[in-house]
Protein backbone atom coordinates (compact mmCIF):
# COMPACT_ATOMS: atom_id res chain seq x y z
CA UNK A 1 0.00 0.00 0.00
CA UNK A 2 1.30 3.67 -0.67
CA UNK A 3 2.68 5.47 2.08
CA UNK A 4 0.44 8.26 3.79
CA UNK A 5 -2.61 6.75 2.04
CA UNK A 6 -5.90 5.80 4.36
CA UNK A 7 -7.81 2.56 2.89
CA UNK A 8 -10.78 4.29 4.79
CA UNK A 9 -11.10 6.40 3.01
CA UNK A 10 -11.16 5.02 -0.47
CA UNK A 11 -14.37 5.51 -2.79
CA UNK A 12 -15.86 3.66 -5.71
CA UNK A 13 -15.78 5.27 -8.91
CA UNK A 14 -18.99 6.10 -10.59
CA UNK A 15 -22.24 6.46 -9.21
CA UNK A 16 -25.07 4.29 -8.89
CA UNK A 17 -27.76 4.20 -12.21
CA UNK A 18 -30.99 4.19 -11.12
CA UNK A 19 -33.29 0.93 -11.66
CA UNK A 20 -35.86 1.16 -13.86
CA UNK A 21 -38.63 -0.83 -14.25
CA UNK A 22 -38.87 -3.49 -16.74
CA UNK A 23 -42.14 -2.24 -18.45
CA UNK A 24 -41.00 1.09 -18.86
CA UNK A 25 -39.46 0.12 -21.67
CA UNK A 26 -42.56 -1.44 -23.26
CA UNK A 27 -45.59 -1.04 -25.35
CA UNK A 28 -48.91 -2.46 -25.05
CA UNK A 29 -50.86 -3.20 -27.99
CA UNK A 30 -54.56 -4.66 -28.04
CA UNK A 31 -55.03 -8.42 -29.25
CA UNK A 32 -57.87 -8.65 -31.48
CA UNK A 33 -60.51 -11.69 -32.59
CA UNK A 34 -62.04 -12.87 -35.22
CA UNK A 35 -65.72 -11.95 -36.24
CA UNK A 36 -66.55 -15.28 -35.15
CA UNK A 37 -66.31 -14.35 -31.35
CA UNK A 38 -68.62 -11.74 -29.50
CA UNK A 39 -65.30 -10.25 -27.84
CA UNK A 40 -63.26 -8.43 -30.50
CA UNK A 41 -60.60 -7.03 -27.94
CA UNK A 42 -59.84 -10.40 -26.32
CA UNK A 43 -56.60 -9.03 -24.03
CA UNK A 44 -53.41 -6.84 -24.34
CA UNK A 45 -49.80 -7.87 -25.03
CA UNK A 46 -46.52 -5.98 -24.19
CA UNK A 47 -43.82 -5.74 -26.41
CA UNK A 48 -40.14 -4.06 -25.88
CA UNK A 49 -39.79 -0.67 -27.47
CA UNK A 50 -38.30 -0.38 -31.27
CA UNK A 51 -34.39 -0.08 -30.94
CA UNK A 52 -31.62 -0.51 -33.07
CA UNK A 53 -33.39 -1.65 -36.15
CA UNK A 54 -35.74 -4.04 -34.75
CA UNK A 55 -39.25 -3.30 -35.29
CA UNK A 56 -42.10 -4.08 -32.59
CA UNK A 57 -44.51 -5.65 -35.36
CA UNK A 58 -42.01 -8.51 -36.21
CA UNK A 59 -41.79 -9.25 -32.34
CA UNK A 60 -45.93 -9.61 -32.61
CA UNK A 61 -46.06 -11.53 -35.35
CA UNK A 62 -46.19 -15.36 -34.61
CA UNK A 63 -47.40 -14.70 -30.95
CA UNK A 64 -49.73 -17.76 -29.74
CA UNK A 65 -52.36 -16.55 -27.22
CA UNK A 66 -54.49 -19.15 -25.30
CA UNK A 67 -58.07 -17.75 -24.22
CA UNK A 68 -60.82 -19.21 -22.69
CA UNK A 69 -64.11 -19.48 -24.65
CA UNK A 70 -66.33 -18.41 -21.96
CA UNK A 71 -64.16 -14.75 -22.47
CA UNK A 72 -64.63 -14.75 -26.04
CA UNK A 73 -68.22 -15.68 -25.99
CA UNK A 74 -70.28 -14.00 -23.17
CA UNK A 75 -73.17 -15.99 -23.76
CA UNK A 76 -71.95 -19.80 -23.28
CA UNK A 77 -70.11 -19.21 -19.45
CA UNK A 78 -70.33 -23.11 -19.07
CA UNK A 79 -67.72 -23.23 -22.04
CA UNK A 80 -64.97 -21.96 -20.08
CA UNK A 81 -63.04 -25.53 -19.96
CA UNK A 82 -62.61 -25.14 -23.77
CA UNK A 83 -59.43 -23.25 -24.68
CA UNK A 84 -58.52 -21.30 -28.08
CA UNK A 85 -55.72 -20.35 -29.45
CA UNK A 86 -55.14 -17.25 -31.45
CA UNK A 87 -52.36 -16.11 -33.91
CA UNK A 88 -51.05 -12.99 -34.52
CA UNK A 89 -51.03 -12.10 -38.61
CA UNK A 90 -50.53 -8.28 -38.84
CA UNK A 91 -50.22 -5.42 -36.66
CA UNK A 92 -51.21 -1.90 -37.85
CA UNK A 93 -51.18 0.46 -35.56
CA UNK A 94 -51.73 -0.02 -31.76
CA UNK A 95 -53.44 -3.23 -32.74
CA UNK A 96 -53.30 -6.80 -33.70
CA UNK A 97 -55.02 -8.95 -35.78
CA UNK A 98 -55.13 -12.69 -35.21
CA UNK A 99 -56.74 -16.17 -36.38
CA UNK A 100 -57.73 -19.19 -35.07
CA UNK A 101 -54.51 -21.42 -34.68
CA UNK A 102 -55.94 -24.41 -32.26
CA UNK A 103 -57.94 -25.71 -29.52
CA UNK A 104 -57.71 -27.74 -26.43
CA UNK A 105 -59.85 -29.00 -23.45
CA UNK A 106 -58.71 -28.26 -19.31
CA UNK A 107 -56.95 -30.98 -17.93
CA UNK A 108 -59.99 -30.83 -15.00
CA UNK A 109 -62.53 -31.50 -17.58
CA UNK A 110 -60.94 -34.15 -19.11
CA UNK A 111 -60.31 -36.17 -15.61
CA UNK A 112 -64.16 -35.26 -14.99
CA UNK A 113 -65.34 -36.94 -17.81
CA UNK A 114 -63.59 -40.37 -17.69
CA UNK A 115 -64.85 -43.07 -15.61
CA UNK A 116 -64.82 -46.55 -15.03
CA UNK A 117 -67.04 -49.11 -16.77
CA UNK A 118 -67.19 -47.96 -20.35
CA UNK A 119 -65.22 -47.49 -23.50
CA UNK A 120 -62.99 -44.86 -24.58
CA UNK A 121 -62.84 -44.29 -27.94
CA UNK A 122 -59.92 -41.92 -29.54
CA UNK A 123 -59.55 -40.71 -33.50
CA UNK A 124 -57.47 -38.27 -34.92
CA UNK A 125 -57.52 -37.08 -38.61
CA UNK A 126 -55.59 -34.13 -40.83
CA UNK A 127 -58.07 -31.88 -42.85
CA UNK A 128 -57.86 -29.41 -45.21
CA UNK A 129 -59.98 -26.75 -45.64
CA UNK A 130 -61.41 -24.59 -48.66
CA UNK A 131 -58.89 -22.09 -48.11
CA UNK A 132 -56.04 -24.15 -47.99
CA UNK A 133 -55.37 -24.77 -43.84
CA UNK A 134 -54.18 -28.36 -42.98
CA UNK A 135 -55.31 -29.30 -39.19
CA UNK A 136 -54.79 -32.25 -37.35
CA UNK A 137 -58.26 -33.05 -35.28
CA UNK A 138 -58.08 -35.08 -32.02
CA UNK A 139 -61.18 -36.48 -31.39
CA UNK A 140 -63.41 -38.22 -28.01
CA UNK A 141 -65.88 -40.49 -27.01
CA UNK A 142 -67.10 -42.99 -24.22
CA UNK A 143 -69.75 -45.53 -24.58
CA UNK A 144 -73.32 -44.71 -22.90
CA UNK A 145 -75.62 -47.39 -21.46
CA UNK A 146 -78.78 -48.52 -22.87
CA UNK A 147 -82.05 -47.55 -21.06
CA UNK A 148 -83.23 -50.90 -20.77
CA UNK A 149 -79.73 -52.51 -20.07
CA UNK A 150 -79.43 -54.22 -16.77
CA UNK A 151 -75.54 -55.22 -16.94
CA UNK A 152 -73.39 -52.39 -14.94
CA UNK A 153 -70.73 -51.93 -17.55
CA UNK A 154 -71.07 -51.07 -21.04
CA UNK A 155 -68.04 -51.70 -23.25
CA UNK A 156 -68.43 -51.61 -26.96
CA UNK A 157 -66.30 -54.69 -28.94
CA UNK A 158 -63.48 -54.01 -31.24
CA UNK A 159 -65.48 -54.64 -34.30
CA UNK A 160 -67.93 -51.58 -32.56
CA UNK A 161 -64.84 -49.49 -31.78
CA UNK A 162 -63.33 -49.35 -35.15
CA UNK A 163 -66.37 -48.48 -37.60
CA UNK A 164 -67.46 -45.29 -34.24
CA UNK A 165 -63.59 -44.00 -35.72
CA UNK A 166 -64.18 -45.14 -39.17
CA UNK A 167 -67.36 -42.74 -38.51
CA UNK A 168 -65.79 -40.23 -36.74
CA UNK A 169 -62.89 -39.29 -39.16
CA UNK A 170 -65.13 -39.02 -42.53
CA UNK A 171 -67.51 -36.72 -40.48
CA UNK A 172 -64.87 -34.44 -39.46
CA UNK A 173 -63.36 -34.36 -43.11
CA UNK A 174 -66.72 -33.93 -44.77
CA UNK A 175 -67.38 -31.10 -42.32
CA UNK A 176 -63.97 -29.04 -42.75
CA UNK A 177 -63.29 -29.94 -46.74
CA UNK A 178 -66.46 -27.89 -48.02
CA UNK A 179 -65.90 -24.20 -45.69
CA UNK A 180 -63.56 -21.71 -45.27
CA UNK A 181 -61.41 -21.23 -41.61
CA UNK A 182 -63.89 -18.77 -40.57
CA UNK A 183 -67.01 -20.88 -40.38
CA UNK A 184 -64.89 -24.20 -39.72
CA UNK A 185 -64.23 -22.07 -36.20
CA UNK A 186 -67.37 -21.46 -35.96
CA UNK A 187 -68.89 -25.45 -36.54
CA UNK A 188 -65.68 -26.09 -33.51
CA UNK A 189 -67.27 -23.38 -31.39
CA UNK A 190 -70.96 -23.98 -31.68
CA UNK A 191 -69.92 -27.83 -30.97
CA UNK A 192 -71.78 -29.03 -34.76
CA UNK A 193 -69.04 -31.83 -35.05
CA UNK A 194 -69.80 -33.58 -31.65
CA UNK A 195 -73.36 -33.23 -31.93
CA UNK A 196 -73.13 -34.98 -35.76
CA UNK A 197 -71.11 -37.92 -34.23
CA UNK A 198 -73.40 -38.50 -31.36
CA UNK A 199 -76.37 -38.66 -34.13
CA UNK A 200 -74.85 -40.69 -36.60
CA UNK A 201 -72.45 -43.29 -34.07
CA UNK A 202 -75.97 -43.67 -32.16
CA UNK A 203 -76.40 -46.54 -34.42
CA UNK A 204 -73.65 -48.52 -34.07
CA UNK A 205 -73.51 -48.14 -30.48
CA UNK A 206 -74.85 -45.72 -27.54
CA UNK A 207 -72.32 -42.99 -27.18
CA UNK A 208 -71.62 -39.93 -24.21
CA UNK A 209 -69.44 -37.21 -23.68
CA UNK A 210 -68.26 -36.49 -27.33
CA UNK A 211 -65.56 -33.76 -27.99
CA UNK A 212 -62.97 -32.63 -30.04
CA UNK A 213 -60.19 -32.75 -27.72
CA UNK A 214 -57.54 -30.69 -29.59
CA UNK A 215 -57.64 -28.86 -32.89
CA UNK A 216 -53.86 -28.25 -34.16
CA UNK A 217 -52.67 -25.78 -36.83
CA UNK A 218 -50.12 -28.14 -39.17
CA UNK A 219 -49.38 -25.69 -41.85
CA UNK A 220 -50.86 -22.06 -43.38
CA UNK A 221 -51.57 -20.61 -47.08
CA UNK A 222 -48.89 -17.72 -47.82
CA UNK A 223 -50.40 -14.74 -45.87
CA UNK A 224 -52.97 -12.73 -47.49
CA UNK A 225 -54.78 -9.58 -45.72
CA UNK A 226 -57.56 -9.74 -47.68
CA UNK A 227 -58.37 -13.06 -46.36
CA UNK A 228 -57.44 -12.29 -42.63
CA UNK A 229 -60.23 -9.42 -43.02
CA UNK A 230 -63.09 -11.08 -44.32
CA UNK A 231 -62.65 -13.26 -41.10
CA UNK A 232 -63.40 -9.66 -39.23
CA UNK A 233 -66.10 -9.18 -41.21
CA UNK A 234 -69.90 -9.56 -40.26
CA UNK A 235 -71.16 -11.02 -43.64
CA UNK A 236 -73.22 -14.66 -43.63
CA UNK A 237 -71.52 -17.39 -41.79
CA UNK A 238 -70.25 -15.19 -39.49
CA UNK A 239 -72.63 -16.76 -37.40
CA UNK A 240 -73.47 -13.86 -34.86
CA UNK A 241 -75.66 -11.11 -34.98
CA UNK A 242 -75.14 -7.71 -33.91
CA UNK A 243 -77.05 -4.34 -34.06
CA UNK A 244 -76.17 -0.81 -35.55
CA UNK A 245 -74.72 0.25 -31.97
CA UNK A 246 -72.24 -2.43 -32.13
CA UNK A 247 -71.79 -2.02 -35.48
CA UNK A 248 -70.38 1.79 -35.26
CA UNK A 249 -68.41 1.54 -31.93
CA UNK A 250 -66.60 -1.91 -34.47
CA UNK A 251 -66.36 0.40 -37.47
CA UNK A 252 -64.35 3.18 -35.22
CA UNK A 253 -62.51 0.48 -33.91
CA UNK A 254 -61.27 -0.83 -36.87
CA UNK A 255 -61.07 2.79 -38.31
CA UNK A 256 -63.61 1.73 -41.47
CA UNK A 257 -65.76 4.67 -42.88
CA UNK A 258 -69.07 3.26 -43.10
CA UNK A 259 -70.84 5.94 -45.12
CA UNK A 260 -73.77 4.04 -46.37
CA UNK A 261 -75.11 2.93 -42.74
CA UNK A 262 -74.48 7.07 -42.01
CA UNK A 263 -76.60 8.04 -45.11
CA UNK A 264 -79.07 5.80 -43.90
CA UNK A 265 -79.77 7.00 -40.23
CA UNK A 266 -79.65 10.31 -41.85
Amino acid sequence: MTQGKNPRNFKKKGTKKKQQHAFAKKNWYTVLAPSVFETREACLTPVTKASAGRKESNKLKGRVFEISLADLKKNMPEMSWRKIQLQVEAVEGSKCYTSFYGMTMTRDRLCHIVKKWQSTIEAFVDVKTQDGYFMRVFALAFTQRRKTQLKATCYASACQQGKIRKKMRDIIIDEAKSVPLKQLTGKFVERVIEKRIGKECNKIFPLQNIYLKRVKMLKKPRFDFSRLMDMYSDKAGAARVVDTKVKQQEAAAFKVEDTKEQEGQE
